[in-house]
């Protein structure tokens, strides 16, 4: 099943985002797209914490997997607002990062993962 929030305001945010959830609730958070550098990002920034609150909100989803790999990130703040959502949730996460947007990893956080399955892995082991 994929979701939509129709009520978030995209602003200026030219990032998109799919999340579909399959019949065990398990989520799956696509983010694709350019974030803009430094200040100009913040738009981005907001507009994915606020995805991603609605998806941890949601009833269906049970765990997720936040799949950033089509994602071109290079530097700015905001998108630490994310991040925190997903390091602060009751419900079991895992980041899935390429090289278009290492600058978001954390080596000290243990969900960011390079393929699904290792992401699966970090989620079953929550």
């Amino acid at each position: 099943m994929q979701l939509k929030f129709d009520h978030i305001s995209r602003s200026e945010s030219t990032i998109e985002y799919k999340l579909t959830v399959d019949s065990n609730g398990l989520g799956i958070l696509t983010f694709c797209g350019n974030y803009k550098h430094g200040s100009q990002g913040n738009v981005d920034g907001f507009f994915m914490e606020e995805v991603t609150s609605c998806a941890l909100k949601h009833v269906l989803v049970k765990s997720l997997m936040v799949d950033l790999r089509n994602l071109e990130y290079s530097w700015g703040n905001t998108i630490i607002n994310t991040i925190s959502l997903l390091l602060t949730t009751n419900v079991p996460v895992a980041v899935i990062y390429s090289d278009k947007c290492k600058g978001i990893v954390d080596a000290d956080e243990g969900f960011f993962v390079k393929t699904e399955l290792e992401a699966l892995d970090v989620i079953n082991k929550h």
